[in-house]
């Protein structure tokens, strides 16, 4: 049986967060902001709410386009091109040392927020 028509999940006031202004940025499953961008992120938050709580999409499986935050220097952005998690969250055009979480629908700027397709994180081999 089908629980929900979209995967988005509500993080609740217990995940001892503050998304205040952090619309766009990637999470990963204990609901804190990507600390490393190799991480494999569970979503990105999609609508902060009052309480401090958020709504996150899941990476690979929300239907639909969302925003996601350009980091400070995330490289010539344009219509297409694929977008790496970076440290804290924001994404940067992709370069084979983060991993990819987005497909940009179109172009950015650093500290922007741009509408963007949300894809199944696979990190970058480590390289062992």
């Amino acid at each position: 049986m089908r629980k929900k028509t979209n995967a988005i999940i509500h993080t609740g006031p217990l995940s001892a967060a503050d998304y205040t202004g952090k619309e766009g940025y990637f999470v990963n499953a204990d609901w804190h902001l990507s600390a490393a961008a190799t991480d494999t992120p569970l979503g990105v938050i999609s609508e902060v709410w009052d309480d401090e709580s958020a709504d996150v999409a899941i990476a690979g499986a929300a239907s639909g386009t969302y925003l996601v935050k350009l980091g400070a220097a995330p490289g010539s952005i344009d219509t297409g091109s694929i977008l790496e998690l970076e440290a804290g969250g924001t994404v940067k055009l992709g370069d084979g040392t983060g991993t990819p979480v987005a497909r940009a629908l179109e172009p950015g700027l650093a500290g922007e927020l741009i509408e963007a397709v949300l894809l199944h994180p696979v990190p970058p081999p480590s390289g062992d």
